[in-house]
């Protein structure tokens, strides 16, 4: 029997035509229960709704800060980052402080449907 509950997501995006467009990928198998533009906005709404994923550009001004108060949230996010700022460098750094994904924005936003559908009813 399916699972009819649909994981809780949360966007923090600097863009919000790319929110949109994420919203509009994952709204049929996800609950968006919220997004901003900044971190602040972002680590208010995360603490409020108790996500499932947050989906975070860690371009985002203060994104490597929210990442880090993502990964200590309780009850824990997954945090899926999706960004233009795919050097390693970043990825090495995300990756440290406990994003379980690193995404290329141009090459694998789809991605992003696919980790909410496979692992997000676990």
């Amino acid at each position: 029997m399916e699972n009819p509950i649909r994981p809780r997501v949360f966007i923090a995006d600097p863009s919000a035509v790319v929110i949109e467009r994420l919203v509009a990928s994952i709204d049929d198998v996800a609950e968006v229960i919220g997004r901003a533009t900044n971190a602040r906005d972002a680590l208010d709404g995360i603490r409020k709704g108790n996500p499932r994923f947050a989906v975070i550009d860690i371009a985002i001004a203060n994104g490597v800060e929210l990442l880090r108060l993502v990964k200590n949230h309780q009850p824990p996010v997954a945090a899926i980052i999706l960004t233009h700022s795919a050097e390693e460098t970043t990825r090495r750094l995300c990756l440290r402080l406990g994003a379980e994904y690193f995404l290329d924005k141009i090459h694998e936003f789809g991605k992003v449907r696919e980790i909410v559908i496979s692992i997000g009813s676990v």
